[in-house]
């Protein structure tokens, strides 16, 4: 069998390097600014195997609270660029204290507590920060706007009960939506495709079909379709509702030579309450990794 999965979003795996930006062109100094890095995912994890991470870090004169905030820092996927995450998944941490090697911040999910003491060392353009877990990291200093990579053309969209939506543009593991072959035979393909979503809190979705070189229609049957959403800290899963069969992938184009698919989908999903979601007038065009 052939399987593609088709991944949109981002993932915390494991790493085996690191490449430090060359951003001399910044004309910030000190602690405050954006800093970055671009590490090499180990061999288990799968194609494209390259994570983008960092943080912009602004100070406060004279504040009467924060000392400063740390903004988590991503790739835009559609231009390569260096831009905030503007993803609850991702902790924007508030700066309670700085002092010349070290600052304390709010980090609810240090297991040492709620106060974390941040150790951190400047040299040339290199911050390189040490954590209470143990864990050492460097960054180099950088500037959003700045495309370390270039973009990619990978494109997907849906209607959600006649609302527009498109994939979260700005992720650390660009591109926000790839295929990727993991297993394959003469006849059949089966894919896996989802999607984090730019839509209010935190949404994804993911689609199971099969297809092969002389069917290019695929019909969504129960249990096909996964669909999460967060409100807060409450979650919801939907299930694919299409014992009608209504739901359905068409593959318009499946590029072997380029490593390309094109298609379009529509399906209804319900949640275990009985609410229902209907996406509709689906496209996707996607670059395909091995």
């Amino acid at each position: 069998m052939r399987l593609i999965i088709v991944i949109l979003g981002f993932s915390f795996v494991g790493l085996t390097g690191c490449s430090l930006l060359d951003t001399s062109d910044s004309n910030d100094s000190g602690l405050a600014g954006v800093w970055f890095r671009i590490d090499t995912l180990d061999t288990s994890q799968p194609e494209p195997k390259l994570e983008f991470s960092g943080s912009e870090i602004e100070l406060y004169e004279d504040a009467e609270s924060d000392a400063g905030t740390m903004f988590p820092i991503g790739i835009n996927s559609y231009t390569g660029e260096l831009a905030r995450i503007d993803n609850p998944n991702y902790i924007t941490f508030p700066i309670q204290e700085v002092k010349e090697d070290y600052f304390v911040r709010i980090n609810p999910y240090n297991r040492h507590g709620m106060y974390e003491t941040v150790h951190y060392d400047i040299s040339a353009h290199t911050l390189t920060l040490k954590f209470d877990n143990g864990l050492t990291r460097s960054y180099n200093r950088a500037r959003l706007g700045y495309a370390p990579v270039d973009g990619y053309d990978s494109q997907l969209g849906v209607d959600i009960n006649g609302v527009p939506t498109q994939p979260t543009q700005v992720v650390t593991r660009p591109p926000s939506a790839s295929a990727r072959i993991i297993d394959q035979n003469e006849n059949e393909t089966h894919f896996e495709f989802g999607s984090p979503l730019d839509i209010k809190d935190n949404a994804e979705f993911m689609i199971n079909f099969s297809y092969d070189d002389g069917t290019d229609h695929y019909t969504i049957r129960e249990g096909d379709v996964i669909y999460y959403f967060r409100e807060g800290r409450d979650e919801h899963f939907f299930l694919a509702a299409d014992a009608d069969s209504s739901g359905y992938v068409r593959v318009d184009d499946f590029d072997t030579e380029n490593n390309r698919i094109s298609g379009s989908f529509a399906f209804r999903a319900v949640s275990s309450d009985g609410e229902l979601r209907t996406f509709t007038d689906g496209t996707f065009d996607l670059p395909v990794y091995e």
